[in-house]
């Protein structure tokens, strides 16, 4: 696909709102988790009725389920399609049989064994049986969640930067490309996309062509980018990853394109790396990453 950059955005003044810097720790997933602890760690003994919160492990029949398999129900909690099967569980014990639903399905079951979980006492005992490095007592575990909230927040907001970032980059720089060279880029993309099993008119035309085109782009502005900083690769370079992509092709069982096509890849490749390199450096240095 030939197209070229008219006129490169400045990255470095693209603005950032303040919004999107704000990092917003979900305190609430801390709280679940902690309150979650009680059970996950719970001790378990067999029954000999099942009651509420019991795991029931079930035999099949094989008219149901040819393999034999063993079934779980959790009369705890409310699974979609085992509703019926886990309340018919409730007051049976081992040797009993069920005769139910499970996802809509009529089955036999065989009771095996009622499991009942103890939930234990979250305590630094507990916490230190956990095994993770620096952390043994419950405030030192809640403060490790703490942590791991603001880290995953932290990773949601770089997307959203760079996204932001990306799509300022891209509209604020003018291009130049053949309209009916894209289009026919843009038929290509959906007929591979069908061809991988995927549905095109379910994507919808304009969202595959706004992928393509914002894809080109991308790739433009990063070479222009590349050039003006210098950074520009070699044509060895680019011949030499295009070799690296061949063979990766040939070895997935994939279409090799036609060579030009190939070195395009390539160049377009090692040009767009220095680009996100810039970007999350950007990044880095707003959020203190």
């Amino acid at each position: 696909m030939n197209g070229f950059v008219k006129k490169l955005c400045d990255i470095d003044s693209i603005e950032i709102p303040e919004q999107l810097l704000e990092v917003n720790i979900d305190m609430q997933r801390v709280e679940d988790e902690m309150k979650a602890l009680p059970m996950r760690y719970a001790k378990e003994s067999t029954a000999d009725i099942a009651a509420e919160g019991d795991i029931v492990r079930c035999a099949a029949d094989k008219e149901s389920y040819p393999d034999g398999r063993t079934v779980l129900l959790f009369t705890g909690v409310s699974l979609p399609g085992a509703e019926e099967a886990a309340a018919a569980a409730l007051g049976k014990r081992a040797g009993d049989v069920l005769e139910t639903k499970l996802a809509g399905k009529s089955v036999k079951l065989t009771v095996s064994e009622v499991i009942r979980r103890v939930p234990v006492e979250v305590n630094d005992e507990l916490i230190a049986s956990i095994g993770i490095e620096g952390v043994a007592t419950v405030e030192a575990y809640r403060e490790y969640l703490v942590k791991q909230a603001e880290a995953d927040a932290k990773l949601e907001m770089s997307k959203a930067l760079m996204r932001h970032i990306m799509d300022e980059f891209l509209n604020g720089s003018e291009f130049d490309y053949d309209e009916a060279e894209m289009k026919a880029q843009v038929e290509k993309t959906k007929a591979e996309y069908a061809a991988m099993g995927m549905d095109p008119d379910a994507m919808g035309d304009e969202q595959i062509a706004e992928s393509v085109i914002y894809q080109n782009k991308q790739l433009w502005a990063a070479e222009e980018f590349c050039k003006a900083r210098g950074m520009a690769p070699s044509q060895e370079e680019v011949e030499q990853q295009a070799d690296q992509f061949a063979e990766m092709m040939g070895l997935m069982g994939e279409t090799v394109p036609e060579r030009a096509e190939l070195l395009d890849m390539a160049r377009g490749e090692l040009c767009i790396t220095p680009l996100f390199e810039h970007v999350n450096g950007i990044i880095n240095e707003k959020i203190g990453g």
